[in-house]
């Protein structure tokens, strides 16, 4: 994230979230959920604004 940050990156992201091996018992939607929080946890974490 820091590379980016420092590279004035300003594109999009995209979530595609691949954790049924992690999240077995998860519905797709709850994975989907947990990938996204993931993402705005280390966008807060550098303090990267998101929109």
């Amino acid at each position: 994230m820091s590379v980016l940050q420092k590279r004035g990156f300003g594109g999009f992201l995209s979530v595609e979230p691949h954790l049924n091996d992690y999240m077995p018992d998860a519905s797709n939607t709850e994975r989907v959920i947990a990938a996204i929080q993931a993402l705005q946890s280390l966008l807060k974490d550098n303090q990267i604004d998101w929109q």
